[in-house]
């Protein structure tokens, strides 16, 4: 008896399993989009090779997921946002401040902690690329918190 039970469990889940993503098709789901799915990316870093990933990545789910898309840059990796800096490259790649200008350009948006930037990176806001937010709880936590907010952190 228990093993025809554990069995109709079993075969119940794996129909839910495959039914679900039939289902949410169905009913106006169209990918991440529609169902206000968002990406939120912690930038710590000021290492290039994970810099050009999490920018590079995000800016390629922007452009086709069509989904909101924050860069938030904290303790090392603030210094990334300094435009007094020359921005590094990688070979045959486009130079840092030129992938987050054509990042915020296509609708995405950079948060910088203000605390990292000056206890960290010794910024002010003055040192900014231009087009870059200032973070706190108004700027920070409706991104980082929204539903549906996807975190990655590099």
């Amino acid at each position: 008896m228990m093993k025809k039970l554990w069995l109709m469990v079993q075969s119940l889940l794996l129909a839910l399993t495959l039914a679900t993503p039939l289902w949410a098709s169905s009913h106006g789901g169209h990918g991440a989009a529609a169902s206000g799915q968002s990406l939120f990316v912690n930038i710590a870093s000021d290492d290039l090779n994970r810099a050009v990933m999490a920018i590079g990545m995000p800016h390629k789910v922007l452009q086709m997921k069509k989904i909101p898309v924050t860069l938030f840059f904290n303790a090392e990796a603030v210094r990334l946002l300094n435009k007094n800096i020359p921005a590094h490259a990688r070979s045959g790649g486009a130079d840092i401040h030129a992938m987050l200008r054509s990042f915020m350009q296509d609708g995405g948006v950079v948060i910088v902690c203000p605390m990292c930037m000056t206890q960290v990176g010794g910024m002010t806001a003055d040192d900014l690329i231009e087009g870059v937010t200032l973070g706190g709880p108004d700027a920070t936590w409706p991104p980082l918190f929204a539903p549906g907010a996807v975190v990655l952190s590099y």
